[in-house]
C-alpha cells in the first residue's frame, strides 16, 4: 500500500507554478494560432493556440483551472470554456502531451483522445 502511494505521488504532480497556468516556454500554435498572437486577428477557421493560461480555437476559448502531470509529462488540464455564439461556459478536460516527433511541439486532445491538433512554438 505504501509503495502504491509513493508511485502515485511520483507520477502525478499537482498544478505547480500558479493556479490556472501550465508550465510552458511561451506560446504554441499552428500557423493561424501563431499569427493570432502577433496580430490579434483570427485569420483562419483552423486557428489553434496553446498558452500557459489556456487553449483557443477559432470558436472556442478555454481557460485552465487545474492540472495533473504524469511521469511522461502528459498534462490533464481542467478548463472552463466559452464558445462563439453561446452564453455560459462548459467544463472540459484537455490532454496536452509532447509530440513524439518534435521537441518543441505538443498534441492537444480531448479527454477521450479526439485530436484538436498539433502546435509548435511560436517565434
Amino acid at each position: 500500500m505504501r509503495r502504491l502511494a509513493m508511485t502515485a505521488a511520483a507520477t502525478t504532480i499537482a498544478a505547480g507554478a500558479a493556479a490556472g497556468t501550465i508550465d510552458l516556454d511561451g506560446n504554441y500554435g499552428n500557423a493561424a494560432g501563431c499569427s493570432y498572437t502577433a496580430t490579434n486577428l483570427a485569420s483562419s477557421d483552423d486557428l489553434l493556440l496553446l498558452t500557459p493560461k489556456g487553449v483557443s480555437t477559432y470558436a472556442t476559448e478555454c481557460e485552465f483551472v487545474a492540472q495533473s502531470v504524469s511521469a511522461d509529462e502528459t498534462r490533464m488540464v481542467r478548463a472552463t470554456c466559452t464558445h462563439e455564439g453561446e452564453t455560459g461556459t462548459t467544463a472540459r478536460t484537455i490532454r496536452i502531451e509532447k509530440a513524439p516527433d518534435q521537441v518543441d511541439a505538443y498534441l492537444i486532445l480531448d479527454e477521450d483522445g479526439t485530436m484538436w491538433g498539433k502546435v509548435g512554438q511560436c517565434s
